[in-house]
């Protein structure tokens, strides 16, 4: 899925990496050897620890995704695994919004998510894939594609993309510079 990711992203994009799904940063990692700009936090301080040894302190800090701080249109992408739906409803739309915010328009958000078995609600967020989708283009994204990994199939993926505040939904926004 991060090859995807990066290849609707022009190289050197900026990408916020939205929590450690992974103990040691390798999103984080892959993500620079594809050729973009990659940082990124975690509130676990082992994880955040383990990714600024590997890639450098100010590719990896500690921090809660619900009460992030990021400058407004700041980023070209989004990488969200296995965090959002970690998060309680209403915190999980704040951060939406959050992630919002932080994206340029035209900015790409992909969110890894694991669907509760059977389509059921468990969990904190208990998100199927068509109701996370509907929450994504609530909060002002148009959805791409999603799709499912096939050695793990509760697995989803949904790539998604910035709405500027002017463009409707499904017309391209205006470049921001960065091609």
């Amino acid at each position: 899925m991060i090859e995807t990711f990066a290849s609707v992203l022009p190289r050197g994009a900026q990408v916020l990496v939205a929590g450690f799904a992974d103990p040691d940063g390798s999103d984080l990692d892959r993500m620079l050897r594809l050729g973009l700009d990659a940082r990124g936090f975690d509130p676990d301080e082992a994880k955040v620890s383990r990714a600024a040894a590997r890639l450098g302190a100010p590719r990896a800090w500690r921090a809660e995704l619900f009460f992030a701080r990021l400058d407004r249109e700041s980023w070209d992408g989004a990488w969200v695994n296995n965090s959002l739906t970690q998060l309680a409803p209403d915190a999980c739309r704040r951060a939406m919004a959050i992630l919002f915010q932080a994206l340029r328009p035209g900015g790409h958000l992909c969110v890894i998510f694991e669907e509760p078995e059977g389509g059921a609600e468990s969990g904190p967020g208990g998100y199927r894939s068509d109701d996370f989708a509907s929450l994504v283009r609530q909060h002002g994204f148009t959805i791409l594609g999603t799709g499912r990994n096939a050695s793990a199939p509760r697995q989803v993926g949904l790539l998604a993309r910035r709405l500027s505040p002017a463009s409707p939904a499904g017309q391209p926004p205006a470049p921001h510079g960065n091609a």
